[in-house]
């Protein structure tokens, strides 16, 4: 019999035992549709780990003063990686030299500060705006549009960025080594300030202080978000300045925010213009895209150990990304037990439905031997019926994952996605299944002797 004969004779076969045929189609899709949709969680976070590990948040180690996040700690969502416990009087305040060290220590990464900070342009400067601009705070409302976003900063939190200019330069470890007033700008803060002017080599005044700003160069834009949220706005609003020359307004302590919550920084400056002697409440060492993370919060946390004891915490949101898909791929686990315990009751059922059929069909088979029909003709016949159960109840499986696809995401609470190899492998594991089931009824069947069969009725 060619293939097309034996797809025919296996349907006609499930026609004729239409219920039966249904309750394994039907236990073989289900079983299908949560392998697949389980095996859509743990691609897509694959996925979703490459994406975020691309982005500049994860792909930092920050190293703090315990004193100075004390009230971060009272009210954070989720806690620090490394607590430590110290006195008040002992704090640590980082200065530049600690930079420079952590240069030293790791080669292959960039070492750096970010501070946010907000102030107000001065009035002169205001007639250049011409329309309020939306900065989705967290902290309730739109800001002034006199306010001014700035990052304090180092050297190497640029190319860490992966920051590209669209005009001007960079200010360099010169510029802060002097306290020069330098600024850079992101691009639609240029466009906000001087509109199409070309910005490099404006002035920048701030209320309240006495020097204003040269503007070095201006930021091509760009996608990435401070602290990979909307916590103040985008980067193509912010301005940045070397943090050695903060301006000098009333209070040096500044309002930031990070990972959504408040906290105070701790940059603290003399007055005067170029002042090295800028403390920091915090450090970040960053390392390029693809490098490993993991190797990095290792050798991080042994350096911040045997530097400043437990004098220092460090957090890694790195390390909080993959506990949280830890979870979510153990979710995912318990739910794909439950479905391949769904899946091999299927299987089961093919195989106690096919032999049964067999049993049942045995005076059939009989005269089909008599006929001429060989043992591998009817193996073939139970084979591919067999096969075509699995195959109906694969298709269906995949149809029912879609919804299972769906309902894993909102348990995650992330997107997940549908991909077709996702698909193809649900539909291979139904495959196979099926064949490794539906061998030994198709065997048994084809050991019956004609003799036997024709006289078991």
């Amino acid at each position: 019999m060619s293939l097309r004969d034996l797809v025919f004779w296996a349907y006609r076969q499930c026609r004729t035992r239409l219920f039966e045929s249904i309750l394994i189609i039907v236990a073989v899709g289900l079983g299908v549709g949560v392998i697949v949709s389980v095996l859509a969680l743990f691609n897509g976070v694959r996925i979703q780990q490459a994406t975020y590990l691309r982005q500049p948040t994860y792909r930092m180690v920050r190293m703090t003063a315990v004193e100075d996040i004390a009230e971060v700690l009272a009210n954070a969502t989720s806690p620090l990686l490394s607590i430590a416990t110290t006195a008040i009087n002992d704090r640590v305040q980082f200065t530049l030299d600690d930079i420079r060290q952590l240069k030293v220590s790791f080669p292959n990464s960039y070492a750096f500060v970010q501070q946010s900070a907000m102030y107000q342009l001065d009035p002169s400067m205001v007639s250049y705006q011409e329309v309020p601009i939306q900065t989705g705070f967290r902290g309730g409302g739109n800001f002034q549009e006199n306010n001014l976003q700035v990052i304090l900063t180092t050297p190497d939190f640029f190319p860490f960025m992966d920051f590209s200019l669209h005009s001007g330069t960079f200010f360099m470890q010169n510029d802060l080594d002097q306290g020069n007033r330098v600024m850079i700008l992101g691009s639609a803060m240029a466009e906000r300030l001087f509109a199409d002017e070309n910005a490099v080599g404006k002035d920048v005044l701030i209320a309240g202080d006495d020097k204003p700003y040269s503007v070095l160069g201006v930021l091509a834009p760009t996608s990435h978000t401070v602290e990979g949220r909307r916590a103040i706005g985008d980067f193509n609003l912010q301005v940045f300045i070397p943090v050695t020359s903060q301006p000098q307004v009333g209070n040096t302590r500044f309002q930031m925010a990070a990972a959504g919550n408040q906290m105070w920084g701790a940059v603290q400056q003399m007055a005067g213009g170029a002042n090295t002697s800028t403390t920091f409440s915090e450090l970040r060492v960053g390392v390029a895209d693809g490098a490993n993370l993991g190797v990095l919060l290792r050798e991080v946390r042994q350096y911040a150990s045997l530097a400043y004891g437990d004098l220092v915490s460090i957090y890694a949101p790195y390390e909080e990304l993959q506990n949280q898909q830890q979870r979510n791929i153990f979710m995912g686990m318990i739910v794909a037990l439950f479905a391949s315990i769904g899946l091999l009751i299927a299987a089961v059922n093919i195989l106690t439905l096919m032999l049964a059929r067999i049993l049942r069909r045995t005076r059939g088979i009989g005269i089909s031997m008599a006929l001429g029909a060989n043992r591998k003709a009817i193996f073939f016949q139970f084979l591919v019926e067999a096969c075509l159960l699995g195959v109906v109840g694969s298709v269906l499986g995949v149809a029912i994952s879609y919804g299972g696809v769906h309902l894993v995401s909102i348990l995650v609470d992330e997107p997940i996605s549908h991909t077709f190899m996702v698909q193809l492998i649900g539909i291979l594991i139904s495959l196979g299944i099926s064949l490794i089931f539906g061998v030994y009824p198709a065997y048994q069947g084809a050991q019956i002797r004609p003799v036997d069969a024709l006289r078991s009725v």
